[in-house]
């Protein structure tokens, strides 16, 4: 079986890269000042939490968008790091050059490489889906350093599964606000809390909170089932307990 050594590879080379290594103090500092700790979250638990999400997300988010495909967007979740398992190196998606996907693009092929060609071009469409909500007039630039059979896929998935590709984005963004208010709950660390809903705070430089607010615009339901307005007060109540925290 062409799946076995890939099943068991996937179970171990995601295990050991750790994510949130650019928002993070040293490992030591975080164990050090108890408000800075942190849960190691891998590749594999987050690709995981991710799949999770996206079928809740997608249940609420199908009776006002009927035609959406639901397969491809949760084999995404399963898929989108495979090639940081490869390359053993995770880089914040908020600060991260085409270029390191790029790499992480040709990793994930080598691992793919082995199947057929039906399994490979249904895994890459499920892989590159995350690189896909790209206006027409961006694409040029924003694909070039994709190969050509890669990019020919991003057109066709821009063309056709737009709203999959945003849905994938946003949601995504939304596992890394959960994440960061697991923190503040298990450890009462709120610096993460307020560094990922924040535009201004910590090593953030794009807000989730209006990455939010613009899936609300984008993607129909999503107001209603996703960010709703006791999510957005939930959100307000930890950047208040942070903002007290922080007080002098």
């Amino acid at each position: 079986m062409d799946i076995a050594p890939l099943n068991a590879h996937v179970q171990t080379s995601l295990s050991d890269v750790f994510r949130w290594g650019s928002v993070r103090e040293s490992w030591w500092r975080c164990w050090l000042f108890s408000d800075r700790r942190l849960r190691k979250q891998s590749d594999l638990q987050h690709s995981y939490a991710m799949t999770i999400l996206l079928q809740w997300a997608i249940a609420k988010l199908a009776k006002h968008n009927p035609d959406l495909d639901r397969y491809l967007v949760i084999c995404c979740g399963a898929d989108h790091d495979l090639g940081e398992g490869e390359t053993k190196n995770d880089v914040c998606a908020l600060t991260k050059r085409r270029e390191v996907d790029v790499r992480e693009y040709f990793a994930f092929r080598k691992v793919i490489d082995k199947f057929d060609l039906a399994v490979r071009e249904d895994m890459a469409r499920a892989f590159l889906l995350q690189f896909a909500d790209v206006n027409k007039d961006q694409r040029v630039e924003d694909w070039a350093l994709f190969p050509s059979e890669a990019q020919d896929i991003l057109e066709w998935l821009a063309e056709n599964r737009r709203l999959e590709a945003r849905i994938f984005r946003y949601l995504e963004r939304l596992e890394y606000i959960l994440y960061a208010i697991e923190q503040a709950n298990l450890y009462g660390n709120f610096h993460l809390a307020a560094e990922v809903t924040s535009k201004n705070a910590g090593y953030v430089f794009i807000s989730h909170q209006e990455d939010m607010e613009r899936a609300c615009q984008l993607i129909p339901g999503f107001r209603e089932e996703i960010w709703t307005l006791e999510i957005q007060e939930t959100i307000s109540e930890f950047i208040q307990a942070y903002n007290q925290k922080a007080a002098p």
